[in-house]
C-alpha cells in the first residue's frame, strides 16, 4: 500500500490560527456594539463554515445580522490573517519530508483565498500542491465533496489518501470518501470526542504522520487510536 496524497485541514492541523481569527472576531463583534468573544467560544467555532461560525460567534440576539458581522469580520481578517498565526510545532519539517513522499493538498472550511494568503506568508505554500476551499464546491466538510474535488485534480484514488484533520469534519469527510483517516490531538477538537469517531489513527505529534506514511508503504499498518 502507498500513500498518494495527504488531505491535511489548515485550522488547528497545520496553523494556530486562533489568536488572528479572535482578533478579527472581536474587532467585528465591537465594531456592531456586542461583547467580546472568549478565546474558548473562538476555539469551539472555527471550522464548520461561515455561516455557522459567524452565528457562533454572535451573542443570541444578533445572530440574525449574521452577515454584516461576516462582513465586518473578513473585511478584517483578510488584512490581519498571517500576523500572530503560526505553524504549529514541527509542521515545517514535517511537510517538507511529506513533499518528498506524495502529493500534499489542503482542503479548509475557510475561504480559500484567506488560506492561501496564509500558508503563502506563513512560508508553507512551497510544500502545498492543491488547496480546496468553500469556492470550489457546493458542499463544504463534513461532506466528503471538497476531498473528492481534491483528488479529481490530482488524480488519485481514495485507497491512496490519508486525511489528517483535528476536527469532526475531517474525520467525518474522510470516511464518507473511502480514504484512511487521522486525527490530530494539538487542535480545537477534544482528544475524547475525536477518539470516539474512530479515526484510523491518531497523532501528538507532526512527526507521527510521516511515521504512518512510511509504515503503510512498508505494508505495516497499525492504529495509532487506542
Amino acid at each position: 500500500m502507498r500513500i498518494g496524497m495527504i488531505i491535511f485541514d489548515l485550522d488547528g492541523t497545520l496553523v494556530d490560527t486562533e489568536p488572528d481569527i479572535r482578533r478579527a472576531v472581536n474587532h467585528a463583534l465591537g465594531e456592531m456594539g456586542f461583547p467580546a468573544a472568549s478565546p474558548d467560544r473562538v476555539r469551539k467555532g472555527i471550522g464548520p463554515g461561515s455561516e455557522a461560525f459567524a452565528k457562533i460567534m454572535l451573542p443570541e440576539e444578533g445572530r440574525e445580522r449574521w452577515e454584516e458581522w461576516l462582513f465586518r469580520y473578513r473585511r478584517y481578517y483578510t488584512e490581519h490573517c498571517a500576523e500572530r498565526s503560526r505553524p504549529f510545532a514541527g509542521v515545517p519539517e514535517m511537510l517538507e519530508v511529506l513533499k518528498l513522499r506524495c502529493w500534499i493538498a489542503v482542503v479548509t472550511n475557510k475561504p480559500r483565498y484567506m488560506a492561501e494568503k496564509i500558508l503563502e506568508e506563513l512560508g508553507l505554500a512551497r510544500f502545498v500542491d492543491l488547496v480546496v476551499g468553500p469556492e470550489d464546491v457546493s458542499r463544504i466538510k463534513p461532506d466528503p465533496e471538497m476531498l473528492a474535488l481534491a483528488l479529481e485534480r490530482l488524480g488519485v484514488e481514495a485507497l491512496e489518501v490519508l486525511v489528517v484533520g483535528d476536527t469532526d469534519n475531517d474525520i467525518l469527510a474522510g470516511k464518507s470518501l473511502g480514504a484512511l483517516t487521522c486525527g490530530v490531538t494539538w487542535g480545537y477538537f477534544p482528544e475524547s470526542e475525536l477518539r470516539r469517531l474512530n479515526p484510523d489513527f491518531l497523532v501528538d505529534r507532526p512527526g507521527e504522520v510521516v511515521q504512518i506514511v512510511d509504515l503503510l508503504s512498508r505494508k505495516e499498518v497499525r492504529t495509532c487510536a487506542g
